[in-house]
């Protein structure tokens, strides 16, 4: 086969072969990429079940979109030696399965962690499609190797999967797709014996629960170094699967939590009944035990000792401990990092040229990037960053202090904040970066680097090469390929791109339009500019939020797409995707863009926020949105607009006491200008407060918080200040109509109207002003026109608005209409 050509496809080499097929390696010569072909064996052919199998496997898989998941492009067949011969191509992952990868890099219990996260959600992914893999083990599972890949695990190998049956959005549970993809009969043992689940070694029919278990030996394995059960026959390892217990993980393992302990049990449960019945549960236990661990590493722990790491798949290892000063008495970390959390200022502009300011934040960016491309190595988000040095009064300082530093990580929880200057003399550049200790102050490295304006992308590496030698960083080829691969060549394109991303942080409608201004001249000038397409797309999708026109919304997408298309391993451009389909009313879509977003970065309270304003606003699921968004506040307290949101679920969801401390956060935020992402000043944060003491009947409280809000919205240029001015005074009417203070509900009941009118006459009519008119029209007494528009709000948010308006107080006196009635029944 080797050298020959199926269809376009030339075979390069053979990568493996199994009990159905050969797997090559091959180009494919229309679009010039690699990819990987798995042919069926003669005999396996010839075999009708072996055939559906294999066409299973093809159909399954290409039915699944997940960057933890192997591609699968095309099915299709070729003759040799008078015999026909299926094949599928596939993704070509370059790496090694996790078995192997595992040998070589002695996996800690991170690593090992952020892997099963990874794996658990692409199955997650395929359990949402109805799809159960049934053969998750090590070699089922590739870590990739490549630039844009490295690290990243992916599923393979779908030829044992299953569809069960999933409800759909009518009701029903069976599918075509079903029909073609039945798996064998019950009763039929299919799979690794050491990695089945109880029921599927006993040949019963499985779910997803099936999976979870194998995952769970897996889990186990790598944390342990050996399988859960053992034995020298096939017999003897079924017997330990149904019936035996693994020995504890932390008597082979010491840094193995109590907590992490019980995860794993309870994914080994023997009854289904009792193991976790999804993985988003087990995804989520992970996800929570991780942020636990990290947020015990206070900036005072000390480097470290190095450890040594179970070494999975090898019975015989040693084991060490490691202890992190600062930690609670007693408790022992999850992760076993060496404290590696950094934080990147910007470089700060010696000579005080205002044309050359962009180079600081560029600088800053771009380490901060190439940073995240070392696998050991926690960075900060810029935007928190940003929002500290603006609570701090000092995002315009003018000098890097290690003192200022110092305490600017310990807002951060950083370890080292990195910074410095530059010196622009004509086409000559001078930078000087630092690494500051949070702990101690200290500045433990200083790096100067010269050259020209030209080198720019040359000297930035540099400093990241210098940096990571001074921290013993230890970088892997792929990390010098990562950090290396520059976002663009055309400087003139990252000069534009960086005063767009200036502009974003500037917190005002006009600066938004000078910002994509900037990002649309950068792809102009570097029309293969991924990063600069997100960030345009970001950019024109706040634009649509702000003005409620959806061909800001529609563009946003295809420039996000564009961004996808031209790089598919940026998580900014599916969590920008994300948010353009929620302005957009396509919420699933929008779930789906910001889950591949957190497939690729867990921890990025952004795309974390997205996705509960997804459940929020999009699906209306008020109780799975306040999930979301306190992740999002927990990795980044400074987050406001998130604080904002919460706030508003909590008051649907009648916990005030939650919903007045976040709201009251959300307060402090939004005087202090911070909300936690680029290019949005939060306001609304009163009236939130304001409406949560409504709700407990605590009217003249209410009244107060509404008027500082009012105050607040003439203070700033913000493109919902009317819309927030007319929730304001509705918010007024209903306070003072229960305190029976008529004339002053009247009065705040004109302005209501005097904004609407006026938000009309500018064509901006949307779902959220009409609800807050229905609301004072109700409260008001005017049912026909609190009807009228709640039915038009309802038109276009119809899941968000119709669960709001089965909590809503207000609408008290519409609860006995019909037409009320039958509105809140079509949700």
């Amino acid at each position: 086969m080797i050298g020959k050509t199926i269809s376009h496809y030339r075979i390069l080499e053979k990568l493996g072969a199994g009990g159905m097929g050969e797997v090559y390696k091959a180009e494919d010569t229309r679009l010039h990429r690699f990819v990987a072909l798995k042919v069926m064996l003669a005999e396996a052919h010839r075999s009708e079940e072996a055939r559906a199998r294999f066409l299973r496997e093809a159909r399954a898989a290409s039915a699944l979109n997940h960057p933890n998941i192997a591609t699968i492009y095309e099915i299709d067949e070729f003759e040799r030696d008078g015999e026909r011969h299926s094949f599928i191509v596939m993704e070509y992952v370059n790496g090694k399965t996790l078995s192997e990868h595992a040998r070589e890099h002695k996996l800690g219990v991170a690593k090992s962690l952020e892997i099963v996260g990874q794996i658990a959600d692409a199955l997650s992914e395929a359990h949402q499609h109805g799809i159960v893999h049934r053969d998750i083990k090590p070699s089922n599972v590739i870590i990739a190797d490549s630039v844009s890949s490295r690290g990243r695990a992916k599923v393979l190998d779908f030829g044992l999967a299953r569809l069960v049956a999933v409800p759909t959005d009518s009701g029903d549970t069976a599918s075509e797709f079903e029909t073609d993809v039945r798996q064998t009969l019950p009763g039929t043992v299919m799979g690794t014996l050491a990695y089945m689940s109880p029921e599927q070694a006993l040949g019963k029919d499985v779910d997803q629960r099936s999976d979870i278990f194998s995952l769970g030996v897996l889990t186990y394995e790598l944390l342990a170094g050996k399988l859960p059960f053992e034995g020298r026959t096939s017999l003897a390892i079924a017997a330990g699967i149904l019936h035996a217990e693994p020995p504890p993980l932390s008597q082979i393992n010491s840094q193995v939590t109590p907590e992490l302990e019980q995860i794993v049990r309870k994914m080994l449960e023997k009854e289904r009944e009792r193991r976790y019945q999804n993985l988003r549960e087990v995804y989520a236990d992970l996800e929570a035990l991780q942020r636990q661990a990290t947020m015990m590493l206070p900036s005072s722990v000390p480097s470290a000792a190095p450890v040594t790491d179970v070494d999975p798949f090898q019975t015989h290892v040693s084991y060490g401990t490691q202890s992190l000063g600062g930690a609670r008495p007693g408790t022992r970390t999850l992760l076993a990092r060496t404290g590696k959390i950094i934080a990147v200022m910007n470089f700060v502009n010696v000579t005080r040229n205002p044309d050359d300011d962009w180079l600081g934040v560029g600088m800053a960016e771009t380490v901060t990037a190439d940073l995240k491309s070392i696998e050991d190595v926690t960075v900060i988000g810029r935007e928190l960053i940003y929002e500290v040095l603006r609570n701090l009064g000092a995002d315009q300082k003018s000098d890097f202090d290690e003192k200022f530093a110092t305490r600017v990580g310990r807002e951060v929880g950083a370890r080292f904040m990195v910074g410095g200057g530059y010196q622009r003399v004509g086409e000559m550049l001078r930078i000087t970066a630092r690494v500051v200790q949070v702990e101690t102050g200290e500045v433990l490295s200083t790096v100067k680097i010269d050259g020209r304006l030209g080198e720019l992308f040359e000297l930035q590496d540099k400093i990241v090469y210098e940096l990571a030698r001074n921290l013993n960083l230890g970088l892997r080829s792929g990390e010098q390929a990562a950090i290396e691969q520059d976002d663009t060549q055309v400087m003139d394109a990252y000069e534009a791109f960086t005063k767009g991303m200036m502009e974003m942080r500037a917190l005002s409608v006009a600066a938004l339009d000078r910002a994509i201004a900037h990002f649309e001249e950068a792809v102009a000038l570097d029309p293969q500019y991924a990063r600069a397409y997100a960030s345009l797309g970001y950019a024109l999708e706040l634009k649509g939020q702000f003005t409620t026109h959806p061909e800001f919304s529609e563009r946003a997408v295809e420039v996000l797409q564009k961004a996808i298309e031209l790089n598919p391993m940026l998580p900014e451009s599916y969590a920008g995707l994300g948010t353009a389909f929620i302005g957009m009313g396509r919420e699933d879509e929008a779930i789906g863009a910001i889950r591949r977003a957190l497939a690729f970065a867990p921890n990025d309270f952004s795309s974390r926020a997205t996705l509960g304003r997804a459940y929020f606003i999009g699906k209306g699921q008020l109780s799975e949105a306040a999930v979301e968004f306190e992740k999002a506040l927990a990795v980044n307290p400074q987050a406001g607009w998130v604080a904002l949101q919460l706030a508003q679920c909590y008051a649907y969801l009648g916990e005030y006491k939650r919903g007045e401390q976040v709201a009251r956060q959300a307060a402090e935020l939004q005087e202090q200008f911070l909300s936690g992402r680029e290019g949005i000043q939060i306001v609304g944060a009163h009236s939130r407060l304001g409406h949560l003491y409504y709700l407990q009947g605590r009217y003249d409280d209410a009244i107060s918080e509404l008027y500082q809000e009012l105050v607040f919205l003439r203070q700033v240029d913000h493109a919902l200040r009317d819309r927030s001015a007319i929730e304001v005074n509705q918010r007024l009417v209903s306070a003072y109509a229960r305190q029976g203070n008529r004339e002053e509900a009247e009065r705040a009941f004109e302005q209501v109207m005097k904004g609407f009118e006026a938000r009309l006459q500018k064509g901006a009519d949307e779902p959220f002003t009409r609800y807050y008119v229905a609301c004072a029209y109700a409260m008001m007494g005017d049912k026909d026109k609190a009807l009228e528009c709640l039915e038009k709000a309802a038109s276009s948010r119809r899941a968000y608005m119709v669960e709001r308006a089965k909590r809503e107080i207000d609408f008290e006196s519409l609860r006995d209409d019909e037409r009320f009635r039958k509105l809140i029944e079509t949700v």
